[in-house]
């Protein structure tokens, strides 16, 4: 009988080591190639060089590491504001051209860059890195000249948790939010089962927690989503926007997926954005 309650609790204690080990605050890497996809949907070079719709200049700009970040800028000539682009977990800048398109004709400058790991930017992405450079990224803006009150932190996707992030260190005028979680936490549960068996604590820091961050005093907020998106369900705007603190505002995409805006969205897109942009101090 000794000996049975003895290999239980070796047992017990292998299974615990297990687990912890199994945690995604203890081994990041097991889940970064579901968390981070930087050489997935990529745009075309050619034709971001050739966009001459509004002036533009390629640039880069270093990262807290000392690796040089990739990053584009475009000026649009009828607007003292700029939108500080926070990218989504895949793709690149000549990826979302269309969507830097719409945010210019609403009227407001563009800086995207490429984090750590994406695009033509060095190193490796992680949670920490990503955050990292979303503030470098802020601080180049700043640096241009730029002040917080002509300043607008815009995410998409992922991109969005950098951007509530960056603005607990930043100020900024407003901030806009594109197809983005409620956490990390529970988009991670939702899309790996086994994760579950963790609490909050067991997750990676920074915890990248849009609601609890929301939650507190911000610049005016703008939460963006369509209805068709399959890869984030829209009930996590849905739950950003009910539990943000004021002031904010929350409009659905019929027509559109995850970080795309539809043909049929594109006049809502222009008239909202638009709208909030003039509305900002």
């Amino acid at each position: 009988m000794r000996r049975l309650k003895q290999l239980a609790c070796c047992l017990c204690l292998v299974l615990m080591f297990i687990w912890i080990g199994l945690s995604p605050r203890v081994s990041p890497s097991l889940y970064s190639d579901r968390l981070f996809q930087p050489h997935m949907g990529l745009g075309s070079m050619k034709e971001l060089r050739e966009y001459k719709q509004f002036e533009n200049h390629e640039l880069y700009f270093p990262a807290p590491s000392g690796e040089m970040l990739h990053g584009w800028i475009f000026l649009n000539p009828d607007s003292d504001k700029i939108i500080l682009f926070h990218p989504g977990n895949a793709g690149d800048i000549p990826k979302r051209l269309p969507l830097i398109d719409l945010i210019l004709k609403s009227g407001a400058s563009v800086f995207i860059y490429e984090p750590r790991g994406f695009g033509l930017s060095k190193g490796t992405p992680s949670i920490e890195s990503i955050c990292e450079d979303g503030e470098a990224a802020y601080d180049y803006v700043a640096a241009r000249g730029y002040t917080a009150e002509q300043i607008v932190l815009y995410g998409e996707s992922l991109g969005a948790a950098v951007a509530t992030q960056v603005s607990t260190t930043r100020a900024a005028a407003g901030i806009i939010l594109q197809s983005g979680f409620a956490s990390l936490e529970r988009i991670a549960k939702e899309r790996v089962p086994m994760l579950r068996a963790y609490p909050s604590w067991m997750f990676p820091h920074p915890r990248l927690d849009n609601v609890a961050i929301m939650s507190r005093p911000h610049p005016p907020l703008l939460v963006l989503h369509g209805e068709k998106d399959v890869i984030i369900d829209i009930s996590h705007s849905e739950e950003l926007y009910r539990e943000a603190y004021g002031p904010k505002t929350f409009v659905r995409f019929s027509h559109s997926g995850h970080s795309d805006v539809s043909g049929g969205d594109l006049e809502l897109f222009l008239k909202t954005v638009s709208g909030f942009l003039s509305n900002l101090p």
